[in-house]
């Protein structure tokens, strides 16, 4: 990241500070400075350790849950976390900026509304669409990132990482909003002697503004006194892959399928 009078002062201290600790760590210790703690309501004890491999499933509607969900594992002393996101978006783009190890925090998926050939762009992401003219993927290679992205993420929740997946797919609520099928894909790949030990979380970040957010950091950046704020990340009904694919689905590995279960489990969690 390129420093100068234009870069907050806040980012500027976080990229020192990943330049000595991992990206969570960062994250969660500079919420803790800034009088921004996260406060989770739930069990913890699915996941609160290195080399457990959990599944997050989860709510985008205030726009900064990439952020958190990184902070909050940091804050339970995680690292290995790996979160399904489109790369053009500006938070996955600063995370990358600050990743001063190169962990490689994202996987990368390319949804339909972003593919360069495709018909009517007048959609969602229109201006993703216009800044990242260049560099947009044509349906068949988006096709082959996605199903690499799947591929990787029941890979790493297999060798006990953690996963984070938005699957409404935009800063929308996961319990108003269609899902993408896509955790249901990573479910059907995980391995069979995996899914006992995997656990799926799903999760959603109590009501903030970006604003409130931003304005609390850039605020504790200048020296100011800030008022203390907490975060609240909560944690829904935990369940073991292989508990959930025997309660809901009656052992089925339909993609569609997962995806509803896991939609409908969602809904009663957090309606």
């Amino acid at each position: 990241m390129k420093t100068g009078r234009r870069v907050p002062k806040f980012l500027q201290a976080l990229q020192d500070m990943t330049s000595e600790v991992a990206l969570p760590y960062a994250f969660a210790e500079y919420l803790r400075l800034a009088r921004l703690p996260i406060t989770i309501n739930g069990d913890t004890s699915g996941w609160n350790s290195i080399g457990k491999g959990v599944l997050f499933i989860g709510d985008h509607r205030n726009g900064l849950e990439y952020f958190l969900l990184l902070a909050a594992l940091g804050q339970e002393g995680r690292k290995d976390i790996k979160i399904i996101g489109k790369p053009y978006a500006l938070s996955v783009r600063l995370t990358e900026a600050l990743d001063m190890h190169h962990e490689g925090y994202i996987l990368p998926v390319i949804p339909g509304t972003l593919v360069s050939d495709r018909l009517n762009i007048f959609n969602r992401d229109i201006w993703m669409r216009v800044f990242n003219a260049n560099k947009l993927s044509t349906q068949k290679e988006a096709k082959a990132i996605n199903v690499t992205a799947m591929k990787n993420a029941a890979s790493f929740l297999a060798n006990g990482y953690a996963v984070g997946v938005f699957p409404t797919g935009g800063v929308k609520s996961a319990t108003k909003s269609a899902w993408y099928r896509g955790v249901g894909e990573m479910i059907k790949l995980l391995p069979e002697e995996a899914r006992e030990r995997v656990v799926i979380i799903p999760f959603q970040f109590g009501h903030f503004t970006q604003f409130q957010v931003v304005a609390t950091l850039w605020l504790y950046s200048k020296g100011f006194k800030v008022k203390p704020r907490t975060l609240s990340l909560n944690l829904g009904r935990q369940i073991t892959v292989a508990d959930f694919l025997a309660s809901e689905t009656a052992g089925s590995t339909d993609p569609q399928v997962i995806t509803e279960r896991l939609r409908l489990r969602y809904v009663q969690d957090f309606h």
